[in-house]
Order: structure tokens, then C-alpha cells, then sequence
């Protein structure tokens, strides 16, 4: 069975048959378009190899960091104190200790990488 010819008008664009050249102007914005896309995909690619870059960067130098001062360090803590609680601040550390003639105790500031307290706080009751 043969198909009716379609006039020019009645044919769909892109759909075979030969296409129409556009005008100039469509000519020049379909061509500011396919730039534009051009430049797009481009950046894109770019802020890719950016990313990987930095991952790569990063697991291949590692991120651990070594301090360069003493890995052992003495703290010297008043006589017959009792450690209750520690806790780790960087490069401080918050030691809370009982000492003999006070129930609640001291709050010792410890340099970590020294020993060297820093800073002291007596606990006491504000019945007394």
C-alpha cells in the first residue's frame, strides 16, 4: 500500500526529508546555546577532576597528626589523692581527684603534653 504524499507544510521537523536551514539569527542562538552547553559540561569535568584531586590528595598523605613533644608525661598529684573522673579537651586534660580533709575534691587542668598543671580549683560546699 502506498503512503499520500505530504506537502511541505503537513511534514514534521527532524522527521527525514531534508530540513529547512534556519534563519540567521536561529543560526547564531542555536550556536550561543551549543557554547554555553560546551562551557557548562567543561566546567563541570573540571570541578570533578577538582574533587577527585582532593580525595586523592587526601588519602595518600594521611591525617594523622604526630606532636612532636613527649609521648609520656608525669602528673604529680597532691598527697593520698584519689583520681574520680578524666576527661580529654586537645591538648588538656580535666582530672578530678579526692583529696584527704576535702569530700569533693579538686578539679586539676593538665597539660597534656608536659604533665604541668595549669590550672587548680577546690570543690567545697557553700554550707561551709
Amino acid at each position: 500500500m502506498a503512503q499520500p504524499e505530504l506537502s511541505h507544510s503537513d511534514r514534521k521537523p527532524g522527521a527525514g526529508g531534508s530540513d529547512q536551514p534556519l534563519d540567521p539569527a536561529a543560526e547564531a542562538v542555536r550556536r550561543k546555546m551549543a557554547r554555553l552547553l560546551l562551557g557548562s559540561f567543561g566546567v563541570m569535568v573540571l570541578g570533578l577532576i577538582a574533587v577527585f584531586s582532593a580525595i586523592v590528595y587526601k588519602m595518600s598523605t594521611g591525617s594523622v597528626a604526630i606532636t612532636s613533644g613527649p609521648l609520656k608525661a608525669e602528673i604529680i598529684l597532691p598527697a593520698g589523692a584519689r583520681i574520680l573522673s578524666t576527661s580529654l579537651d586537645g591538648p588538656h586534660a580535666l582530672i578530678h581527684v579526692t583529696v584527704p580533709g576535702n569530700t569533693l575534691g579538686e578539679m586539676l587542668i593538665v597539660e597534656t603534653e608536659t604533665g604541668r598543671i595549669i590550672r587548680r580549683f577546690t570543690l567545697s560546699d557553700s554550707a561551709q
